[in-house]
């Protein structure tokens, strides 16, 4: 069983916000109002890649066009250029799908690109026609031109409150009745130890496959 697969959010509707704060951020995209670039950070595992998937198909539909590109292909003033700028009039004679915009997704920006300069001009020169999404675990390395261009984010593991619908709705769905109280126990534990939404998803699997081992013993022996 692979619940953090088979279960995985398909809109930002279903994705466990860690507060308020976080959802109010996210639909400000979602919903159309603003197009400044989107810096998203935080720790692993709690649910940035997944938020750059969600929020163009939440704009563009299921099958909107991304463009996703490794930070470290942008070693250069020219790779920068090649990956990221297109001409005005490009855009308005071309739309990837008949998309409302464009979107860029630059995973794992975990450094200082060599190409900065030149990543500052395509952000200025793209604005309002591209949405720029960027994931990082360490937000602190980012140059500071590119943060103060953009909405910085900080995505953070849901608490086990906020995660416990989810995991409620999940083991209903695997035929697993659990009580309440020790569903709860085990999040609270996973949250102190791992402070992952993954190691929610790992836990709810273990939870399962002794689950469904107690049901076939059961069995096998009547």
């Amino acid at each position: 069983m692979n619940t953090n697969y088979k279960y995985r959010p398909k809109s930002v509707d279903e994705f466990v916000f860690a507060t308020p704060k976080l959802e109010t951020q996210i639909k400000r995209y979602t919903q159309g109002k603003s197009m400044l670039p989107l810096v998203l950070h935080g720790e692993y595992g709690t649910g940035k890649s997944l938020l750059a998937d969600l929020i163009p198909k939440a704009l563009d539909g299921e099958d909107v066009k991304v463009n996703y590109i490794n930070a470290e292909e942008l070693n250069s003033a020219n790779d920068v250029r090649k990956k990221f700028f297109r001409s005005v009039q490009f855009d308005k004679l071309f739309s990837a799908n008949g998309q409302k915009n464009n979107y860029t997704v630059v995973e794992e920006v975990n450094f200082d690109p060599k190409a900065k300069g030149a990543l500052r001009v395509c952000l200025d020169s793209m604005a309002e026609r591209e949405l720029f999404i960027f994931t990082t675990n360490e937000v602190e390395k980012i140059d500071r031109g590119l943060l103060s261009r953009a909405e910085v984010v900080e995505v953070l593991p849901a608490p086990p409150d906020r995660f416990f619908p989810r995991a409620q709705h999940i083991l209903r769905g695997e035929g697993v009745d659990l009580e309440d109280s020790v569903l709860r126990e085990v999040l609270e534990t996973v949250f102190e130890n791992d402070y992952d939404n993954r190691a929610y998803y790992r836990a709810l699997d273990e939870i399962i496959e002794a689950w469904n081992d107690e049901a076939n013993f059961m069995k096998e022996g009547e």
